[in-house]
């Protein structure tokens, strides 16, 4: 990475930094997810490529690996995740994947979290892709599914209408039960079942956000 990327970084980092210091969050739903989440014990995170920014503040310091894409732009968030004590795996649906996969699979086997967005790196939005069921299939861990809205905030004009929170703000970060796949479920079933789930806890992140 050159010095324009590395600036880049530093003034992304910075700016995650800024937004998470200067606002309110309000942590919501299962407590059986949040006893998880303090013990580090192996689980996936899943949540929608699009939210990605504040969650990575969120979970700052707790050495979640996050499944990141070989791309440019994957590369710099990548740097910018390591900088808030998160670590990565990379590959995607389209580059890696396979290999990315077996190496989150053995992740969680050795005792880690991981962070899946099951709808990146390209999309459709909103649509969850297999990878996430075949992880949590083969290694035993479970998938904690959570959503995270803001108050205020500015959409990217990609395909996923990337959310960039602003400063000074309120954040609703709302974890579902942890569920388990069993070895050779319904791989489609599993995926729309996810779809469904993530979709009702962003809207009672959305619900409590707004009351």
């Amino acid at each position: 990475m050159g010095l324009l990327g590395k600036i880049v970084v530093g003034i992304g980092s910075a700016y995650i930094r800024f937004v998470g210091i200067t606002s309110k969050v309000t942590i919501a739903g299962s407590p059986a997810a949040l006893e998880f989440r303090k013990n580090r014990k192996p689980a996936i995170y899943a949540l929608w490529h699009n939210q990605q920014l504040f969650l990575i503040w969120e979970h700052r310091n707790e050495n979640v690996l996050v499944l990141i894409s070989q791309s440019k732009d994957g590369e710099y968030i990548a740097r910018a995740v390591h900088s808030f004590g998160l670590g990565t795996v990379r590959g995607s649906t389209t580059r890696g994947g396979l290999k990315a996969l077996v190496e989150i699979i053995h992740k969680l086997k050795n005792g880690f979290q991981t962070a899946f967005t099951p709808d990146g790196p390209r999309g459709p939005v909103y649509t969850v892709k297999p990878g996430i069921i075949i992880a949590a299939g083969r290694s035993g861990a479970p998938i904690i599914p959570l959503a995270c809205r803001v108050k205020r905030k500015y959409r990217i004009k990609s395909w996923d209408r990337f959310i960039v929170p602003y400063p000074f703000n309120r954040a609703v970060v709302w974890y579902g039960e942890p569920f388990y796949i069993a070895p050779g479920a319904d791989i489609d079933e599993k995926s729309a079942m996810l779809d469904r789930i993530l979709g009702d806890l962003n809207a009672n992140a959305e619900a409590l956000l707004s009351g």
